[in-house]
């Protein structure tokens, strides 16, 4: 067994050395952003709170922002495949900079509005970007380890973003005499949300351009040979069509899912438990520390059972931990679980993601990336308002139940859509 162990890690070694240089630049620039979403995620939901505005009124901002966000990923698909991905990455970055320091500093509902609109559309640039600019760098040899290291060192990042975003606005407040878990310490602390966004522009402006009659004449020559893949691989059913509304299927049920909790988490353990800040801080971090180590060994699973069979096994596991934290009232049974949640369900995103970029001929990878982010985050917009409306009347709890319900659907979906296929998880596209 320790053999074996070893051999998986010196095998993921050697297909991270594979690397290209723009792969591991764009690697460096989504672990600075890592950081700067870790802060924001813990407490720019917080500090809204703290100048007043409701839950109901927060999950209003939250659905608007991934509303645009689904809306401007069908149009984002088509700019990426103009622009490229890098590009197309540099401009979200550049808006979300822009939108993060005009809401942090002028927090009036009008602004926070137009902001979260704007916002959503950077958002959208980034991650319609990223699937397909990661599948351009690497061969099908090494892509979920790539995937998979890239989601790990994101996470690793988020971890002390978190962790960080939960210790600073307490300092400033003792620093500067303020009262603990006020607005202005919280806008203050915001501070190291901008300044990273700043900082990952500088990677990225040193990837190395490749032009676009060379990417549409490299697709064109790969896509013939990944057609013919497709006919033996997904017999009668799987054209390129049935495969983006498959994935589409899944993660807008998923996309719900997410909504009724993800985007609360820490309003969650901060409201309803009544932890200090640099405890949720802590909680968040602890879970995106845990959800880097999924992210390594996801691929090392895949490789020994299979993309599609990991995936399924992965979100199973991560449902009896939304029954622990809808049945269970205890802060520290709460963390655990939220922890073991993420460990589970976020390691199938790197499998995942490889997995979309090699069941499609190149040329149509932007589009499944984007029909993926539309419909994903169209289904979250809508959940996450209810969430604001059922923890502004103290129902905590109830989330969970239909976050549970939803992954369930999920993951069978994935089990009747790619179960059948079993060439699928052994046979992917190059």
């Amino acid at each position: 067994m320790s053999g074996s162990t070893g051999n998986g890690i010196r095998g993921y070694w050697h297909r991270i050395r594979l690397f290209s240089p723009n792969a591991r630049k764009y690697m460096l620039a989504n672990t600075i952003l890592g950081f700067a979403y870790g802060v924001s995620n813990t407490i720019f939901n917080l500090y809204l709170l703290a100048l007043g505005y409701t839950n109901a009124f927060l999950g209003g901002i939250l659905s608007i922002s991934f509303l645009a966000l689904a809306l401007s990923s069908l149009a984002v698909g088509s700019i990426c495949m103009r622009i490229g991905a890098k590009r197309a990455t540099i401009l979200g970055v550049f808006i979300m900079t822009f939108t993060a320091l005009w809401r942090v500093w002028f927090p009036t509902p009008e602004v926070l509005i137009l902001g979260a609109i704007i916002e959503g559309v950077g958002y959208s640039l980034t991650w319609v970007a990223y699937g397909p600019f990661l599948s351009e760098q690497s061969a099908s040899y090494e892509r979920t380890h790539l995937f998979g290291t890239t989601q790990a060192l994101n996470v690793i990042s988020g971890f002390v973003g978190n962790t960080f975003a939960g210790i600073i606005p307490v300092w400033i407040a003792i620093t500067f005499a303020l009262p603990i878990d006020s607005a202005i310490a919280f806008q203050l602390a915001l501070i190291s949300w901008i300044i990273p966004l700043v900082v990952t522009l500088v990677p990225l402006l040193f990837i190395r351009d490749h032009t676009q009659a060379i990417q549409l004449k490299e697709a064109m020559k790969i896509d013939r040979n990944v057609e013919n893949e497709q006919k033996s691989i997904t017999e009668k059913r799987r054209s390129v069509l049935w495969i983006i509304v498959a994935f589409s299927v899944v993660y807008a049920i998923l996309g719900i899912g997410a909504g009724f909790i993800v985007p609360f988490l820490n309003v969650f353990f901060w409201d309803f438990y009544n932890l200090p800040t640099p405890i949720v801080g802590l909680i968040q971090g602890l879970g995106s520390a845990t959800v880097a180590l999924g992210a390594f060994l996801a691929p090392m699973l895949s490789t020994r059972i299979g993309k599609a069979r990991a995936i399924m096994v992965v979100q199973t596991l991560s449902l009896p931990f939304l029954v622990v934290l809808a049945t269970i009232i205890n802060p520290f049974i709460a963390g655990i679980a939220y922890i073991l949640r993420q460990v589970f369900m976020t390691a199938a995103i790197p499998i995942d993601g490889a997995l979309q970029m090699e069941l499609v001929p190149t040329s149509w990878r932007t589009h499944l990336s984007a029909m993926i982010t539309f419909s994903f985050n169209l289904a979250l917009a809508f959940s996450v308002q209810i969430t604001g409306q059922l923890y502004d009347l103290g129902l905590y709890l109830l989330p969970f139940w239909f976050t549970l319900i939803c992954y369930s659907i999920g993951t069978a979906l994935y089990v009747i859509f790619y179960k059948p296929e079993k060439r699928l998880t052994t046979q992917p596209g190059k």
